[in-house]
C-alpha cells in the first residue's frame, strides 16, 4: 500500500512539473522576466515555488477550492515575477488554467475513441491515471508550443522565421506523438500492466518532442541571423560604394575649383580689355561644366536628387548609362528611409543586370506625380529571361540570400509608407514600377 502511495505521489509530481514548465512558457509568451530577477538561479527558484505549491494544493484540496488556488499560484507567479499590463498578468493565470482544464478533457475523449479505455479504470487505476497523464501532458506540451510559434510570428511579423517546411514538419511530428502514444497506451491498457519499456518510451516521446522543436526553433533563428547579417553586409557595401562616389564628387569638386580660380583671372583680363561676349561665353561654360560635375539631376526633392545624382556617377563607373526623366517632385513627402530603401535597391539591381548584358547599356528611369500617385518605374536590359511568379522574381545571382532579399525589403518599405510594386518583363528588359499615394502626405 506504501508503495503504490510512493509511486501516486511520484507520478502526481511528474504532472504537476511538466504543467508547470508549460505555464512558464506561456507567461514568457505575453510577459517579461523582470530585471531584477533575471538570472537562471531566480528563474528556476520561481519554477520550485509553483511546482511545490501546486503539489501541496493537488494533494491537499479538491474540487472548487483546488482550481481557485491553483489560479491563485498562478496569479502570484505573474504579479510577483514578471511585468506587463495588469490586465494581461491577472487574465493569463486563468486562461493558462483553463487552457489545462480543455487539454485534459481533449485527451480523455481521444482517449476514450481510440483506445475504448473505462472511465472509472482511468479514475481508479494508478496505471489509468498514469497513461492518461502522460497523453495529457504531451498533449500540452505540443498546444503551448504551437501557441508558442503563433505568437513570435503575430507579434513580430518580419520574422516569420517558421516556414512551410518547418510548419510541416512541426505538425508531423506532433501528429506522430500523439499516434504513437496513443498506440503504447492501448497496448499497455490491454496487458494491464506498466511495463518498463512503456515508462522510457513516453518519457522518450516528450524528449524527443521539446528536443525536434528546440532544433527547428534554433535553425529557423539561425536563418534569421543569416538573414540579417546579409543585409548588414548589403548595407556596409552600400555605404561603401557611397564614399566612393562622394570622393569623386569631392575630387572633380576640387579640380573644378583648382580651374576655377584660373577661369576667374581671364574673366578678370576680358572684362578689363572689355572683351563682354567672351566673357559671357565663357561664363556659359563654366556653368555648364559645373552643373554636369556636380549636380547632373534636380528634381526640387532633395532627397531623390541626391539619390539619382550618386546613382548617375556609380553607374558611369560600372560603364552603365542612366537615362532619368522626371517631373517637379517637390510635392513627394516620403519618409526618407522608406524613400531610399525603395530606389537604391531598385536601381542598384538594374544597374547591375545591365552591366552583364554588356558595355553602355541603358537604365531608364521615370519619376513622376500623377493623380496624388509617386510614380517610380526603372527599366533595365538582362542577359537571360526572368521569370515572374506571384510578382517576385527567382533571382540567379550566386548570393540568393542578399539579392533576394532586395526585393523583400523594397516590398517592406512600399508597404510602410502605403506604396505597391509591379514587376514586368518583355522583349529582353526588365521592368520594375512602385506606385506611393500621396494623399496623405500632400
Amino acid at each position: 500500500m506504501m508503495e503504490l502511495i510512493i509511486l501516486s505521489d511520484i507520478l502526481s509530481l511528474c504532472v504537476i512539473t511538466a504543467e508547470s514548465f508549460c505555464c512558464f512558457i506561456l507567461m514568457n509568451i505575453f510577459l517579461v522576466f523582470k530585471n531584477r530577477f533575471h538570472s537562471k538561479i531566480m528563474y528556476y527558484a520561481a519554477i520550485l515555488y509553483l511546482i511545490t505549491a501546486a503539489f501541496l494544493i493537488s494533494n491537499m484540496t479538491k474540487g472548487s477550492l483546488k482550481i481557485i488556488l491553483l489560479i491563485l499560484i498562478y496569479l502570484s507567479i505573474t504579479l510577483f515575477f514578471y511585468t506587463g499590463k495588469l490586465w494581461k498578468r491577472i487574465i493569463i493565470p486563468f486562461g493558462i488554467h483553463s487552457l489545462i482544464i480543455f487539454t485534459d478533457i481533449i485527451s480523455l475523449q481521444l482517449l476514450f475513441y481510440f483506445t475504448s479505455m473505462d472511465s472509472n479504470y482511468i479514475r481508479e487505476s494508478p496505471l489509468g491515471f498514469f497513461l492518461t497523464a502522460i497523453f495529457s501532458k504531451t498533449c500540452l506540451f505540443i498546444i503551448v508550443i504551437t501557441l508558442k510559434n503563433i505568437a513570435v510570428i503575430f507579434y513580430s511579423p518580419e520574422l516569420k522565421y517558421f516556414s512551410k517546411y518547418n510548419w510541416f514538419i512541426y505538425l508531423l511530428q506532433s501528429i506522430s506523438s500523439i499516434i504513437v502514444l496513443l498506440s503504447l497506451i492501448k497496448l499497455t491498457y490491454k496487458l494491464g500492466i506498466v511495463p518498463l519499456v512503456t515508462i522510457v518510451a513516453a518519457l522518450s516521446i516528450l524528449y524527443i518532442n521539446e528536443t525536434i522543436f528546440g532544433i527547428l526553433e534554433k535553425s529557423c533563428k539561425f536563418s534569421v541571423n543569416e538573414h540579417n547579417a546579409a543585409l548588414y553586409r548589403q548595407q556596409s557595401q552600400t555605404n561603401l560604394d557611397n564614399l566612393l562616389v562622394l570622393s569623386e564628387a569631392l575630387n572633380n569638386q576640387n579640380a573644378f575649383l583648382h580651374d576655377y580660380k584660373q577661369h576667374l583671372s581671364v574673366i578678370s583680363q576680358l572684362l578689363y580689355e572689355k572683351k563682354y561676349d567672351q566673357v559671357q561665353e565663357l561664363l556659359s561654360s563654366i556653368s555648364n561644366e559645373c552643373y554636369v560635375t556636380l549636380y547632373r539631376f534636380k528634381t526640387n526633392n532633395q532627397i531623390i536628387d541626391a539619390i539619382l545624382n550618386q546613382k548617375f556617377i556609380q553607374a558611369s563607373n560600372k560603364n552603365v548609362i542612366l537615362d532619368v526623366r522626371a517631373t517637379d517632385l517637390s510635392q513627394v513627402n516620403i519618409d526618407a528611409y522608406y524613400l531610399i530603401t525603395i530606389m537604391s535597391n531598385a536601381i542598384d539591381n538594374a544597374i547591375e543586370a545591365s552591366q552583364k548584358v554588356g558595355i553602355q547599356q541603358i537604365v531608364s528611369i521615370k519619376l513622376s506625380i500623377e493623380q496624388y500617385l509617386f510614380i517610380f518605374s526603372v527599366i533595365n536590359p538582362t542577359e537571360e529571361p526572368v521569370v515572374i511568379i506571384e510578382n517576385n522574381i527567382k533571382t540567379t545571382k550566386d548570393d540568393k540570400l542578399i539579392h533576394g532579399n532586395g526585393l523583400k525589403n523594397i516590398a517592406l518599405a512600399l508597404q510602410k509608407c502605403d506604396g505597391d510594386y509591379e514587376l514586368g518583363y518583355e522583349n529582353g528588359y526588365f521592368q520594375f514600377t512602385a506606385f506611393i499615394r500621396l494623399e496623405n502626405k500632400m
